[in-house]
This record gives structure tokens, sequence and C-alpha cells, in this order.
């Protein structure tokens, strides 16, 4: 996995200075001379070239933001790069009137926006109080070749909007940013609150953000949590999508929707409603869409409302294929409607090599083989709490291995027999392995107490301050998933 993206000017780009300590009637070609508005810098940008716009770090731009966006850098390896400058370990705030940055036919706007990266800023909204749809990113014009990186992008209705708009979107990349705290009014606004909503993206990467209490805002009347507001939110049609490295926390409802399947490597979920869904979209049977969820680390869960508990780790539905390995799902204390893991609709999936244990609620595969077939249950290590089974085959016949093969589990819970259910009733181990074809699971000690780390709310304020001049290994997810694998031998 790569660090930093490199932006240096070549020779030929034209590089535009911005602080508020300057003036427009400056030329802006150096950090001594900027120019005072944003929009002024803009101006000087040449489409299709590599140009540089710099804001000066530690700057806050009262009311301005970058507008309506419509200018493209020259190629892929040579984009248009909004950036900053200066020693200031802050990033430059951008406090927006209404939307940060957005693209849209119209306006002069050229067919495609393509070859941009926007690193390094801070954009908030200046006024919002939860009415209406404002935006901190809001891309919806065809274009290809995007980098949003080490940005903090916080407060908005949604704070990030990839849609595909009369065309595709293409190549677009969001990493190593801070996405935290979208939320609405719902008696004023007609929207969702979303930390990422994505629609049309193909080739989508995110890579190492942090993605924090999206979705609700507590401390607003009106703007408390509801089952449509999530973290992230991708729907349908995107295509190769990769989820590597993020921490994904206390979102509203679902930690990370990601409705068209795709790669989920190595993420930290920390205390959503939903933690993890995948699938469970519109695309039409019998094709489904393939997941590949390898190396994750879930950590407890909660309620949405008084009215919705929930408290799920793991889902998955209308999966054509694909593997679910070496993920963890622990300690569970906020949801009061817990699920281990539940798989509603799957074909030719692996689950293998997960662990488990102090959660509360069971593995659940939900259907017969009209809507399950050759699901592969092996070496994981599932250990129960309370009266829940489990695992537990629901609307289905006592043919289970005609949907799922078990072999080589270990099964703990501190209670006795059954532990198993199918087809609303329970059984116990040994006729669990016999409907399963299973000669080699078996049952162990129960789990002990976990090592779950720091408390959680320290960890996200760490978490929170993530950026490229303070970049800190412990308060990443991959940092917190080796501690907690190391702690507890997993």
């Amino acid at each position: 996995m790569k660090d930093w993206t490199e932006l240096a000017a070549t020779s030929d780009a034209l590089v535009v200075h911005v602080s508020t300590g300057g003036d427009d009637a400056n030329d802006g070609l150096s950090p001594a001379r900027p120019r005072r508005t944003i929009a002024a810098g803009v101006a000087l940008l040449r489409h299709g070239h590599p140009d540089h716009l710099r804001l000066r770090r530690g700057d806050v731009f009262e009311g301005e933001s970058l507008g309506h966006w419509k200018k493209s850098g020259r190629s892929a390896r040579l984009p248009m790069v909004v950036s900053t400058y200066g020693e200031d370990p802050r990033r430059p705030r951008l406090l927006t009137p209404a939307d940060g940055v957005w693209t849209n036919g119209g306006g002069g706007s050229p067919a495609t926006i393509e070859n941009l990266a926007i690193v390094g800023l801070s954009l908030r909204p200046r006024t919002y109080t939860g009415g209406g749809d404002v935006v901190g990113v809001r891309m919806l014009q065809p274009g290809a070749n995007i980098l949003i990186e080490d940005c903090e992008v916080s407060g908005f209705s949604t704070n990030l909007v990839l849609q595909a708009w009369d065309g595709r979107l293409a190549n677009y990349s969001v990493r190593r940013c801070v996405i935290s705290d979208a939320y609405v009014d719902h008696a004023r606004s007609g929207e969702h609150a979303q930390g990422l909503y994505a629609y049309g993206v193909d080739h989508l990467l995110l890579e190492e953000n942090v993605w924090d209490h999206n979705g609700w805002n507590e401390l607003v009347p009106g703007a408390g949590a509801d089952i449509y507001s999530h973290n992230l939110y991708i729907d349908n049609d995107c295509t190769s999508v990769r989820v590597r490295g993020n921490v994904i926390a206390r979102a509203a409802s679902h930690g990370m929707q990601l409705r068209c399947g795709g790669q989920v490597f190595g993420n930290l979920f920390l205390r959503n409603s939903i933690n993890l869904s995948v699938g469970m979209g519109n695309t039409p049977e019998p094709l489904g869409v393939l997941v590949e969820c390898i190396g994750n680390l879930i950590l407890d869960g909660k309620d949405i409302d008084e009215r919705n508990p929930r408290g799920w780790g793991l889902q998955v539905g209308n999966v054509s294929g694909g593997r679910i390995l070496y993920n963890g799902i622990l300690g569970n204390r906020g949801g009061t409607q817990p699920d281990m893991l539940t798989v509603d609709g799957a074909r030719d999936l692996e689950i293998a090599d997960n662990v488990i244990a102090d959660w509360g609620g069971s593995v659940t595969i939900a259907g017969d083989a009209a809507r399950n077939r050759r699901i592969v249950f092996r070496r994981n290590r599932i250990g129960g709490r309370g009266d829940a089974p489990l695992v537990r085959h629901v609307e289905a016949s006592t043919a289970t291995s005609a949907v799922l093969r078990s072999t080589g589990n270990r099964f703990s819970v501190a209670r006795g027999e059954p532990w198993f259910e199918v087809a609303g009733e329970r059984r116990t181990l040994e006729q669990w392995t016999a409907l399963t074809e299973d000669a080699r699971s078996r049952a162990v000690d129960p789990i002990g107490a976990l090592a779950l780390g720091e408390d959680l709310e320290e960890f996200m304020h760490h978490a929170r301050e993530q950026s490229r001049v303070h970049w800190d290994p412990t308060h990443t997810a991959f940092g917190k998933i080796e501690r907690v694998r190391a702690e507890n031998f997993l």
C-alpha cells in the first residue's frame, strides 16, 4: 500500500498561491505575492494543464469555496492540483457558504472533468444548521482520475457525493481523509445524511480514511439517527470498489452499506448500528454481486434509537460468489438486538478462519437451497453469549448440507447444549455436524475476556487528528487491528 501521493509541479506548470493576507492585484505566482481570494486564484488556472492552486496553511477562508469546478489537468500522471503551502501544521480551512466544491454540466463547464487532485484542505459549512442539501464535495460531471487526499470534510448534510450524472465516473480515489459529522434536521430537510454517497463510479478506491459519526447529530433537535443515514453508502451501480484500511465508526445506521459488492480489506469498524453490509441490493437474481471481505475487525455495536434496536456485525446477501476470511467480530456492548453474521442469499461463498466472540445473537443462514447454495463454513471460532443459538438456519428443511458444508470449526458457549437451530428446532453439536456432513468441528472452552485496547473515545480523538503532518500509525485501522489480534492471540 502506497504512502502519500507525490504531486510535485512540473516545469511548465503555473503555480498559484492564495492567502487571506494577500491581494487579488498580486500575480499570485510566489508565496510572497499571493492572491487574496480563492476565486481569483482559480481564475489563473489553465484548463488542460498541470497547474497548481496552493492555499496557505493555517488560513481560514470565511465564506469561500472552490466553487463550480470547470478545469482538468493534462493527464492522469500530470493532474491539476489544489493543495497547500507554508509551514503551519493546520490545514487551510474553507468555511463555505454552501457546497465546498462541485462539478456539473452547464455554466460553461466542459463535457468532462478529469485529472484533478484536491489535497490537504479542510471544508466545513459556514452557516449550515441542518436544513437543506449542502455537500462538501459533490462530483456529478462525468470524468476520470480524481484524487481527494489528506482532506477534512465535516458537518455538511452529505460530506462527499460521487454520483454519475449524464455519464459515468471512473478512477476516483479518496485517501487518508477525515470525513465526519454529516447530519440533517429531518423536520426541515428531505435529505438523508451520509458521510459518502457513491453511484455510477467505476474503479473506486477508499483507502486509510477515518469515517466517523456521520448521519446524525445528537446535539441538534430533529437531527438524530435514523435507518437511512450512514458513514458510507455505496449504491448498486458502482464497479471495482476497493475499501482498504479505513476506520469506520459510530454511524447513525450502517458503517458501510456496500450494495454493489467489492473488496473490503483490513478495515476497522467501531460501534456502528450495522457495522458492515455487503450486497443486499437489487442486482437481479441470479447474478448477485461478488464480495471479498478479508482481515477486517468489527468491535462493538449500538442501537439506532429506542425504536430501532441494532447491534449487527456483518451481513451479506444477494452474493454470487466470494470469500469472508480472517475477520474478527468482537465485544458488542451497545447493540440490544445483536446478530453476529447473517447470510441472506448467497452462492459459492467461503466463510473461513473468522473469530466471532462476545457479541450475542447468532450466525444466521437465511433461506433454503433455492436461495443459498454451496456455502462453505470452515475453521471459524464462534463464541456465544446468552441464550441465542450459535448458528441458526432459518426457513430450511433438515437437508442443511445442500446449503452449507461445515468443517473444522470450534464452537464455545458458557451454557449447556443445544447450541444450534435448524428450521426453528434446537439441535446439539452432534446433530448439527450430522446435518452438515461435518466430521471435524468440535466444542472448545469459552473465549475469555477480550483485550480491546484503549477507550473508543480516546482512540477516535486521535484518529480524527490524522493528517500528512501528523500521521500516527497506532491510530490507524491497521495499527488497531494488529494490537487487538496480538493481545488476544487471534
